[in-house]
């Protein structure tokens, strides 16, 4: 965590979005005056994008607005990239323990029997 707080300390503010229902509706394209503010934006301060998404997907996303500063947060938080560049220069990835891995595996389990 150390790299997000040493990150941070080179600009004073920061916004994080969400992406689905924020900047745009779910399967819809980021409109054209919200992509060129995000851009303005990225350039002044710390710009974040946050989904349950997977950080690659984001990543994409952010590559495709054209924004060449972004910090990713993505699968609900549980990884976080300080760039759109892939594979990713510095990433972080939240330790799980053995514990919590175990019981998502029996949710999981439990779930596919139910539902298919």
């Amino acid at each position: 965590m150390n790299a997000f707080k040493n990150y941070l300390k080179m600009k004073d503010k920061l916004f994080v979005f969400d992406i689905d229902n924020t900047l745009s509706d779910i399967n819809e394209p980021v409109g054209k005056g919200l992509t060129q503010t995000l851009n303005e934006l990225s350039e002044q301060c710390h710009v974040a994008l946050a989904s349950g998404k997977p950080s690659s997907y984001i990543a994409g996303m952010v590559r495709q607005l054209g924004m060449k500063k972004c910090i990713i947060i993505g699968e609900n938080g549980a990884t976080i990239m300080f760039s759109p560049t892939f594979p990713p220069k510095d990433y972080y990835k939240f330790p799980m323990s053995i514990k919590i891995a175990n019981y998502l595996q029996f949710i999981k389990k439990n779930f596919i029997r139910k539902f298919g």
